[in-house]
This record gives structure tokens, C-alpha cells and sequence, in this order.
């Protein structure tokens, strides 16, 4: 899954999303010559798989796996909610990650929840306000019209209805993790965080305040909503690329 001396891209989605919505990112990245492996934290391809029922642990015992799998360092890219994961990998396996990156993503302190980070912030802001839960509120989902306003609104209109109807039911005992970490493993991992400027799920201080909680990531600042990956590709696979050059 590798080539010899030369850094791969593990890619792990967010809340409601699925390893799809890196279809553009990853084939950008192999076109330059790059090495990807995309992340499937609740088992979404496996078949089988009640992917509400996963846990956060279940979802880290088939990263770490994935990890232990691929040979050579990583960059670990974590958007939105999938940061979460991306800050647990390093805290697990830090000799083999060279570059966490973080797009609009959880950079949180230990045991700290996005909620606590939203609570500071405009409460009708973001996604939170118009989810649709199951009866037992152990699930969510996302509406379509929604999506298109708070995730997509600067893609393609066209692009936009057709991966906000992709979203699906996303388990809370995953999207609430707070994770364990440590200054010894997760805190010697080099960070990146990728602010995504016009983004209207995790406000631009909400982002700024986590990279105040967690000092010590570089910046890069992309002018685009929450899903630079479909609004945006050719420069977001640039900055990504500009990781791997620089890692």
C-alpha cells in the first residue's frame, strides 16, 4: 500500500459522511504520484455492518488495524468530526503518523467534546439545530435541505443536493467521544490545521479557538464552507500536497 520512503495519506471522514466523499481528494492525490488509503471508520464497505450500532471503540480498532496495515509513515487527515479519530490515531500509534491534519476539524483537549467547544459559540449555529434523531436520540441524520444550506452551500448546487442525499445515520456514542491524549504520544505528533474560512458548520472561531486549546499546529487558511474537498479540490489536494512536501 506503499512506495518505499515516500508518506501516505489515510483519509477518515466525518459525522454522517462515508469514505465517498473522498472519491475527488483521492483520485487528485494518485494523479500526482501520491499514495492514499481512505479511512472507514463504522465499517460503511464491510459487509454485514449495522453502522449504528458502532461504538468509538469498535471504529479505532478498525483504524488502528488499518494502520498497522500500511507500511510507511502517515499523514493523517481528520475532517469535521473525523478529527476526533485522526487525535486518537495519534494517540495510539505516534511513531507512525509524520502530520496530523485537521480540515475544520475536532482538534480538542483531552476528554473534550466538540459540544463544550459549540456551547461557547452561537447556540442556533451549525448543524446541531436542525438534526433529525431517533426516537432514543442515539442516532441522528442530517436533512437534505440542511446539508445543502450548512455543509454545501458553496459547491455546485447540483453537487450539493446529490452528496447531502448520500449523508446518513450517524451513531451519537461516536460523534460524543473525548477521547484520552496524552502530551507523550499525542502531543509529539506534528499538527495542521486546515481553517476553512466561510465554513458554516464549525464557525471560524470555533476552529480558531481549538487551535488556541490545542497550540502548536501550523495554519493554513482555505476561503471555502465545510467540504473544501468538493467545493474546492484542486486547492485543497494543493495544500495537502504542500503536507506531504513539507513533511
Amino acid at each position: 500500500m506503499h512506495r518505499d520512503g515516500q508518506l501516505t495519506y489515510l483519509l477518515i471522514h466525518g459525522a454522517w459522511a462515508g469514505p465517498w466523499i473522498w472519491e475527488q481528494t483521492a483520485a487528485h492525490l494518485s494523479k500526482a504520484g501520491h499514495t492514499v488509503v481512505v479511512g472507514d471508520p463504522l465499517g460503511q464497505l464491510e459487509p454485514g455492518v449495522d453502522q449504528v450500532a458502532e461504538t468509538f471503540e469498535t471504529a479505532m480498532r478498525r483504524l488502528t488495524g488499518l494502520v498497522d496495515k500500511i507500511g510507511g509513515p502517515l499523514i493523517v487527515v481528520g475532517h469535521s468530526g473525523g478529527g476526533v479519530f485522526a487525535s486518537a490515531l495519534a494517540e495510539a500509534r505516534p511513531d507512525r503518523i509524520a502530520t496530523l491534519a485537521y480540515v475544520a476539524g475536532f482538534m480538542l483537549p483531552s476528554k473534550t467534546n466538540y459540544s463544550e467547544i459549540a456551547a461557547q459559540q452561537a447556540p442556533d449555529w451549525g448543524i446541531g439545530p436542525h438534526l433529525d434523531w431517533n426516537a432514543q436520540q442515539t442516532t441522528s441524520q442530517v436533512p437534505v435541505e440542511a446539508a445543502v444550506e450548512v455543509f454545501f452551500h458553496d459547491c455546485k448546487p447540483a453537487d450539493a443536493r446529490a452528496t447531502a442525499r448520500c449523508l446518513t445515520l450517524f451513531p451519537e456514542a461516536v460523534r460524543s467521544a473525548a477521547p484520552v491524549l496524552t502530551n507523550a504520544q499525542f502531543g509529539r505528533v506534528p499538527r495542521v490545521y486546515i481553517e476553512c474560512i466561510g465554513d458554516r458548520s464549525i464557525p471560524l472561531a470555533a476552529q480558531r479557538q481549538m487551535q488556541r486549546l490545542v497550540p502548536g499546529a501550523r495554519c493554513i487558511s482555505l476561503d471555502c464552507g465545510h467540504a473544501p474537498m468538493l467545493a474546492r479540490p484542486e486547492t485543497f489536494c494543493a495544500a495537502l500536497i504542500e503536507l506531504c512536501e513539507g513533511s
